[in-house]
């Protein structure tokens, strides 16, 4: 779990666009890898949004883009990230500028329409 949380502040530092941001993800290789580091193992998971809220909690707008690549390209599961939305887990951030910039159902939006694009899919 510390690996993902660190590997995506690594991914998440010295970027200074939006595009930038997300180049990386674009990456077939380094998302396959990712996808094998994190997907259906909740607790690497949970480090990952955490990882993508510590690193980018300054701009909730980038947070809310970058969750939904991650779970577009199925480096995560939706239903984790709605899981470590509702338990407690994202709470530490409640008091940021996370929480304050934007509402929580943002983020849930963006975790309903993933899991439901899984749903279609199958």
């Amino acid at each position: 779990a510390a690996r993902a949380k660190a590997a995506i502040r690594a991914l998440c530092s010295h970027t200074s666009s939006l595009t930038h941001l997300l180049a990386p993800l674009d990456d077939a290789q380094l998302a396959i890898a990712l996808r094998n580091c994190c997907y259906d193992d909740e607790p690497v998971e949970r480090a990952l949004f955490d990882g993508v809220v510590s690193s980018l909690g300054g701009s909730p707008q980038h947070v809310v883009l970058y969750v939904d690549a991650l779970l577009r390209r199925g480096i995560a599961r939706p239903s984790a990230f709605i899981r470590w939305l509702f338990d407690g887990a994202s709470a530490q951030y409640g008091a940021s500028s996370l929480a304050s910039s934007f509402a929580p159902l943002e983020l849930l939006e963006v975790g309903i329409e993933r899991a439901l694009d899984a749903v279609a899919a199958a």
